[in-house]
């Protein structure tokens, strides 16, 4: 799985390392080299990736419309709601089968 970065982020951090590294004036191939490098970054085709949701499944009863008690009434069945878009699950999975979202908050 890959691994996303903020581009900012990595070009401050080079930029610090250059200046504890050169404290003097840097050598004129070391100052260009950290410019390709920073320029490359730059430069680089950023990845579609969406911010991560982080929810918790919502414990309910379902109507089980094709469980029938002789008397009419229906039977309850367990289940889940996500707590992001309201999909219905029978069983707790790791994401929303439907909108995505890291099913990883503690229930309030």
């Amino acid at each position: 799985m890959s691994e996303y970065i903020s581009r900012d982020a990595i070009h401050t951090k080079i930029e610090k390392e250059v200046e504890r590294y050169f404290d003097d004036p840097a050598p004129a191939d070391g100052y260009y080299l950290v410019e390709d490098v920073l320029s490359e970054i730059e430069n680089f085709t950023a990845a579609d990736v969406a911010p991560v949701v982080h929810e918790h499944w919502i414990k309910v009863q379902f109507a089980d419309s094709k469980a029938l008690i002789n008397d009419g009434n229906l039977c309850l069945t367990d289940g889940f709601l996500c707590g992001s878009c309201g999909h219905s699950v029978y069983e707790k999975s790791p994401y929303c089968p439907r909108c995505g979202a890291k099913m990883d908050v503690e229930t309030p």
